[in-house]
């Protein structure tokens, strides 16, 4: 089984299920025609910071639950798996 393992402020992510996306209270409503995406992350890198020549850890943890827009984000499938890879920063918020 092959692993994505994420670099320089990357995080991989996998979309939960239709099933799954109302949360509590919480509704994530159509912006346009494109819906935002509801994913679990799988994985997390740090970022290097050029200015301080030292690492910064990510705001984000496994599987913390995150609104990630659909444009902006790369699907790569591995294994038959569909995951979701974008920067830390395209990460609208995390579902708590």
């Amino acid at each position: 089984m092959r692993v994505i393992q994420p670099v320089n402020g990357h995080i991989v992510l996998q979309e939960v299920s239709e099933s799954e996306q109302m949360v509590g209270n919480i509704f994530l409503p159509d912006m346009g025609k494109e819906k935002t995406l509801l994913a679990r992350v799988i994985s997390v890198s740090e970022t290097f910071n050029y200015h301080q020549g030292t690492y910064k850890s990510s705001e984000v943890n496994v599987d913390d639950l995150c609104i990630v827009p659909r444009m902006g984000s790369q699907i790569v499938s591995v294994d038959n798996e569909d995951y979701i890879v974008c920067k830390e920063t395209d990460i609208i918020g995390i579902v708590k």
